[in-house]
């Protein structure tokens, strides 16, 4: 594609620089100067041959022209490499048919006397023939004269809609928004389909003879009268005498799909037989308050193919960095979660209501690829086949202001409406989480859409700021633990001295939610803290002292604790543990172990390497020197001949750590060591009885 383009510039340059002194590069005529052609060309001149003087209103036959070498040239690669699919032929054709209507309009606006008046409907009609290969597209717009017909069509990027909007701007009209055409070389595309182009055209501003220009795209044309079954009372006629090989193109269907996916927007009917193709309105270009609920939700199933309703719907315009009205929809449900497949982008790009980049993966981030709707912009910098958009920075523009619009919409809705925010997040939760990861430049707004269960309320999700609002002022953290389930979380050995202390903390039980909040961070000032992790530890300012009577005959001395916690680091040796020691966290629980990722983070790091069987790096040991397994350890320990089954005993204990950590792949290996364990614990009570 890129040598195709260079191919294009080069030819470009060549054909200026060689015909600039043509003749048709300053003759005009006061018709020509007040209007434009319906075919969209540009500014490089041709050249006609000089032994054609003969006027062609008093030819019957007919004068032929001569496009020059590097015109022909030029005109080959329009046809052959400028598109990359031929069905845009169609495309181009129903854009330069708008712009023609859409300039009869605004003369008729203006004040200009137009053939045939308000009598005369604006529309484009489309006719197959599929015994003669033709296609045939009129349209009751402006039209052409003689003199209009060669600068236009007899010159290859020669805009008549670009010239038309220059003069209109020059008067002090604006019709921009509405005129399509800018390059001139949409009309040649016909040549992909067809292998001979007819045209008749009527100009709306004079009362001269019908005129018909024919060309088989390969050196020359012809302009002669039309004859009377061939004449339109105004506008502009192309028969198209389809190829062989692109007999597709004859079928009815066949074309509507195109009108379908292209020109379904563009402002004036495209009919086919006694049917309107068009039938859907561009309501994005309507002010918001113009459109109804229903408008919304029928626009919302036919560009989202959808047969539920939209749950949000979101119309706005915008001026600044970059003009732009879209219209964006959030449906009820998505089709991930059914194991579908990732959802492919849902957001269409239109430039002046013609289609130019369908599903288009530019405009949002993929984290929104749940959105679906349209954005057109008159701003946009389009490659000369208008396929797809030139200018990067444009589009992050176009990026960024949709994204940051979206959210801000979000965050409205969330305080506004916070019912239907819940439901959205139940449904769509993971997208956003998914942007918190992904998305570095959008990560902090979005960070503030994010909702968690929590300690505090069974019942109820909560914000980061929901959560920071209920914090002490001694507070500096943001505590989290992650679980399977609530019941998990509540049952952790990590918990323990947060409830103790009545310190919130949120649960979170979705695999991504560790690289969300390793992601986050900090959040308003705090940093958000895996109770799970060797920095798990709870402030010192927010634990409460304890009021209660300690137990003397359940405590451990300082002296006999050293020595325990001595034995259970050698008992497990080094490649376990890297440091033993009495914890004061624990309440219920004999043991935890500090100093590793969590195990959501951990599982997903082995997923996406596919890492198999990795040993676990040294960890610490806590112990609480209060628990009963512990003090009987201990006791084990100091008894000749139940050493062993001391050793074994700290072993499950550090397993049994390595379980609530989430840390064990297959807590199955563990059943033997229990059974064993299990097994010489009952039969030394069955033997302390006898």
């Amino acid at each position: 594609m890129a040598a195709r383009r260079l191919r294009f510039a080069v030819t470009s340059r060549v054909v200026e620089q060689r015909l600039f002194l043509s003749p048709f590069s300053t003759t005009t005529t006061a018709t020509s100067t007040a209007t434009a052609a319906s075919s969209d060309s540009e500014s490089v001149p041709s050249h006609v041959s000089a032994a054609s003087s003969t006027n062609v209103a008093d030819d019957v036959e007919g004068t032929s022209f001569e496009f020059q070498a590097e015109t022909a040239q030029l005109l080959n690669i329009v046809t052959n490499s400028l598109y990359t699919d031929k069905e845009v032929f169609l495309r181009e054709l129903v854009s330069n048919a708008s712009d023609a209507l859409e300039k009869v309009r605004h003369l008729e606006v203006t004040g200009a006397q137009v053939r045939g008046g308000e009598e005369m409907e604006l529309a484009i009609s489309l006719a197959v023939d599929e015994d003669k290969s033709t296609i045939t597209l009129t349209d009751t717009g402006v039209g052409m004269n003689e003199e209009e017909l060669k600068r236009n069509l007899g010159t290859i990027a020669r805009s008549g809609s670009k010239e038309f909007m220059a003069k209109q701007k020059e008067a002090g009209g604006d019709v921009q928004s509405s005129i399509i055409g800018q390059f001139g070389v949409g009309f040649y595309a016909a040549f992909m389909v067809a292998d001979k182009l007819e045209v008749i055209s009527k100009s709306a501003l004079d009362d001269a003879t019908p005129l018909k220009w024919t060309s088989s795209g390969v050196g020359s044309y012809s302009i002669s009268p039309a004859s009377d079954d061939e004449a339109v009372a105004r506008g502009t006629k192309i028969v198209m005498h389809v190829k062989e090989d692109c007999k597709e193109f004859l079928k009815e269907a066949r074309l509507r799909e195109i009108i379908h996916r292209y020109s379904n927007f563009v402002n004036f009917p495209i009919q086919m037989g006694e049917k309107q193709v068009n039938e859907v309105q561009a309501i994005w270009a309507k002010n918001a308050s113009d459109v109804s609920e229903d408008e919304y939700a029928q626009f919302y199933k036919y560009c989202a193919t959808a047969f539920d309703e939209p749950r949000f719907t979101l119309h706005f315009k915008a001026d600044a960095p970059i003009e732009m009205k879209s219209l964006l929809f959030v449906g009820n449900q998505h089709s991930e979660k059914y194991g579908m497949g990732r959802m492919t982008p849902g957001v269409d790009v239109y430039c002046r209501k013609v289609l130019i980049d369908a599903k288009s993966e530019a405009v949002l981030p993929e984290w929104l690829r749940f959105v679906r709707g349209v954005v057109d912009s008159e701003d946009l910098p389009l490659s000369v086949s208008r396929e797809n958009m030139q200018d990067s920075s444009l589009l992050k523009k176009i990026n960024s202001v949709l994204t940051k619009r979206f959210i801000r919409f979000l965050a409205q809705k969330a305080k506004k409406k916070p019912e239907e925010f819940a439901s959205f997040y139940e449904e769509y939760g993971a997208f956003l989480k998914e942007g918190v990861v992904t998305d570095a430049q959008h990560s902090a707004e979005v960070a503030k859409l994010l909702r968690f269960s929590t300690s505090d309320d069974a019942d109820k999700l909560t914000s980061f700021d929901e959560y920071i609002s209920r914090c002490t002022a001694d507070q500096k953290c943001v505590y989290y633990l992650t679980g399977p389930n609530r019941e998990a979380c509540e049952q952790s050995a990590y918990y323990e001295v947060f409830k103790a202390n009545g310190v919130e903390v949120l649960f979170l039980h979705e695999p991504i939610d560790d690289f969300v909040m390793n992601s986050v961070g900090n959040f308003d000032g705090r940093t958000l803290v895996a109770i799970d992790s060797g920095t798990g530890t709870i402030e010192e300012a927010l634990v409460k002292g304890n009021d209660g009577e300690e137990n003397e005959a359940c405590k451990i001395s300082g002296e006999e604790s050293e020595k325990l916690r001595a034995w259970v680091s050698d008992a497990l040796g080094g490649d376990k543990v890297k440091e033993v020691r009495m914890s004061s966290r624990l309440v219920s629980s004999p043991a935890i172990v500090l100093g590793h990722e969590s195990a959501g983070v951990r599982n997903m790091m082995k997923m996406m390497s596919n890492i198999q069987g990795e040993s676990m790096p040294p960890l610490e040991l806590e112990m609480n020197p209060e628990h009963e397994i512990i003090r009987s350890m201990n006791a084990l320990r100091q008894n000749e001949g139940d050493e062993q089954l001391a050793k074994d005993v700290a072993r499950q204990v550090y397993d049994s750590a390595l379980v609530q950590a989430g840390l064990v792949d297959d807590p199955r290996s563990m059943i033997p060591r229990w059974n064993s364990v299990f097994g010489k614990l009952l039969e030394k009570a069955a033997e302390s009885k006898e």
